[in-house]
């Protein structure tokens, strides 16, 4: 535990790194994009498009936002990218944050590797310098990583070398026949690991879980969801009611900042436990690490609620009908959607982090920009 607590810690660093430099991006948008092959970009860059494409070299870093972004050449920097399906094919000489429904590295990261998605795969010929942190259904390395490996997965399967250890939360784990971990292995799972012959692995520890099926038959169908729906409608209802400005001022923000608040969202959700564990650490800073862990779900489901009016908002400005009517019934229409999304088979887990980035991004951004909103007012 205490190798992936350094994980979290470097990646809190990571991203907090590129907050500042987001806000001096230079910005492309258009269908295609691309940075040729022998084209040198000297600044950072956020490109935002259908198709994405880094054929030559981006000394900065690079925030990618498309249906398809592919990444031959080098980014001397980070990359930060959101879209269908993601390749990294070239060089990245900093780290890698990718949420994909598809996500294949067979280039080199020579930082870490955060990956949200459905798949991703870590080519036979890839190489991540650092740690792979990595969240999805389905999860394959055969090339080398660096450091340790987090990741919380429906299938996981590691025939590659991994210089540190591994934890790992997992409906399935194989370990391949070339996989050498020099570091232990701890996973928790409803089955014991495969290990394919010839593979190598420091000690290896299997935390059982209760399995679904057994938690299942004790459980109402549909009992839970419903009432976790209701929760989240009245407490929606009563925020919006207390707070009639913000039903104004978050779907501007998101609107105004729609790339800004994702990636605000991501270092805050990211970086906020770091600091509070570390103000706990000292007696002056006790108080305000206590606040900060308490405020903090808070946040994240205020945020969610007021991504849900968002939703209902574009929903009511697209059909008319729905506009005239009271704000709480656009709020349910809101609802019903995201709802929706986040309980899709295959896509709830990258619909329930975007959810959550873009909520809490679009609160900070919301309440960081009421003094620029009231001084032009």
């Amino acid at each position: 535990m205490r190798r992936v607590a350094t994980v979290l810690l470097v990646g809190v660093l990571l991203v907090l790194g590129l907050v500042p430099a987001a806000l001096a991006l230079d910005r492309r948008d258009g269908d295609r994009i691309t940075v040729a092959a022998g084209e040198t970009v000297d600044d950072d860059l956020i490109l935002t498009g259908v198709v994405v494409s880094i054929e030559g070299t981006v000394k900065g870093d690079v925030i990618a936002f498309a249906q398809v972004v592919n990444v031959a050449g080098t980014i001397e920097g980070n990359l930060v990218a959101m879209g269908q399906t993601v390749y990294v094919n070239g060089r990245v000489g900093g780290s890698v944050y990718a949420v994909a429904q598809g996500l294949q590295v067979k280039g080199q990261v020579e930082g870490s590797l955060v990956s949200f998605g459905q798949d991703t795969e870590i080519d036979r010929d890839a190489a991540v310098g650092g740690s792979w942190i990595g969240f999805g259904n389905g999860l394959r390395a055969k090339g080398s990583v660096g450091r340790g490996v987090l990741a919380f997965a429906q299938d996981l399967r590691l025939n590659n070398t991994v210089s540190g250890d591994v934890e790992a939360w997992a409906g399935r784990l194989t370990l391949g026949r070339n996989a050498a971990i020099e570091g232990a292995v701890t996973y928790h799972s409803e089955q014991e690991a495969v290990i394919e012959s010839g593979a190598q692995a420091g000690a290896v520890k299997f935390v059982p879980r209760e399995s679904r099926s057994s938690r299942a038959a004790t459980a109402v169908p549909g009992v839970r969801q419903a009432v976790r729906f209701a929760g989240f409608l009245v407490v929606g209802l009563i925020l919006l009611a207390l707070l009639p400005g913000m039903r104004t001022r978050f779907p501007r923000a998101v609107v105004r900042h729609p790339w800004q608040s994702p990636l605000l969202g991501l270092a805050a959700l990211v970086a906020v436990p770091a600091v509070a564990v570390l103000l706990m650490t000292t007696v002056v800073g006790a108080p305000l690490g206590l606040l900060a862990l308490l405020l903090y779900p808070v946040a994240i489901y205020a945020g969610q609620v007021l991504l849900s009016w968002t939703v209902g908002r574009l929903v009511a400005d697209r059909w008319r009908w729905l506009g005239g009517q009271h704000w709480a019934l656009i709020f349910l229409a809101g609802t019903l959607v995201t709802t929706a999304l986040t309980e899709l088979p295959f896509i709830r887990f990258a619909c329930s982090v975007v959810a959550v980035v873009y909520g809490l991004g679009g609160l900070l951004y919301a309440l960081i920009r009421r003094g620029d909103e009231e001084v032009a007012a």
